[in-house]
C-alpha cells in the first residue's frame, strides 16, 4: 500500500537528517486484519496505535478558541481516548 511505502520513505528521510526513531499509526482501519497486515508491512517501524474509518474526519468541523488552538471536533472527541493512548505509548518509548 502507498501508505506503508510512504512510512518507509519517511523513515529513510528521517535517518538522513539524524532522526533515529520513527513510529506509525494505522488510520482508516475497518478490520483487525488491516492492523496486522500494516504491522507486518511496516517491519521495523513500530505501530503505536490505530484510528478507525470515520467519515467525520473528512468532514471535521472544529472550533478554534481565542488563542488560535483547536478546541474540539466531533471526530477528535469520538476518538480522543485512542489518541491519548497513542501519545502515552509514544511517551513510554522516548
Amino acid at each position: 500500500a502507498w501508505s506503508v511505502e510512504t512510512a518507509h520513505r519517511v523513515q529513510r528521510l528521517a535517518g538522513e537528517i539524524g532522526m533515529k526513531k520513527v513510529y506509525a499509526v494505522a488510520n482508516r482501519v475497518r478490520r483487525a486484519e488491516e492492523v496486522d497486515s500494516a504491522r507486518r508491512q511496516l517491519g521495523e517501524i513500530p505501530l503505536i496505535g490505530q484510528l478507525p474509518e470515520d467519515d467525520r474526519f473528512g468532514d471535521a468541523v472544529c472550533r478554534v478558541g481565542a488563542d488560535g488552538r483547536v478546541e474540539a471536533c466531533a471526530a477528535l472527541e469520538a476518538h480522543l481516548p485512542a489518541v491519548e493512548a497513542m501519545l502515552a505509548e509514544l511517551q513510554n518509548r522516548l
